[in-house]
């Protein structure tokens, strides 16, 4: 009796070990062993040492505008804007100009209009007016260029 004692308290089941790279954070986890961490070879360097590691940015560091109709219309006028090359990629710093692109967005726009028509407010109305106008002049312009 005393070996089945002995046997259940030895038996505890199984252990479960992570093995996974990342944490629930994502954050990568440390590959350092308890004896020392893993061997390199001489004259061999890790491709992690040379790497430049990523700017960590968390949303709520971010400030974000409200989500409303206004600000949905004005975020594609921005992209129509920036397809008709009136200013410059934020990473290369160069401006370029996308005519289809461009066109695509202002016809979105359009037919945002059309689909929301009778249940715009007035504010909102004019706004997606005034936007289309100054878009389709400025792509007629850029068309002439």
């Amino acid at each position: 009796m005393t070996e089945k004692k002995d046997a259940e308290k030895k038996d505890t089941g199984f252990t479960i070990k992570d093995s996974r790279s990342f944490s629930p954070t994502g954050k990568r986890k440390d590959k350092e062993k308890k004896d020392g961490g893993p061997k390199k070879k001489a004259g061999v360097e890790d491709k992690e040492d040379n790497q430049e590691k990523p700017i960590e940015k968390k949303a709520e560091d971010i400030p974000l505008p409200e989500v409303n109709f206004s600000n949905f219309i004005f975020s594609l006028s921005s992209s129509a804007i920036f397809h008709l090359g009136e200013f410059p990629d934020p990473v290369y710093q160069k401006k370029e100009m996308n005519l289809p692109l461009a066109n695509h967005t202002i016809d979105t726009i359009g037919m945002i209009k059309e689909k929301t028509g009778g249940n715009l407010s007035r504010d909102e109305e004019t706004m997606i007016d005034n936007i289309l106008y100054d878009l389709r002049m400025l792509y007629v312009k850029k068309l002439k260029e």
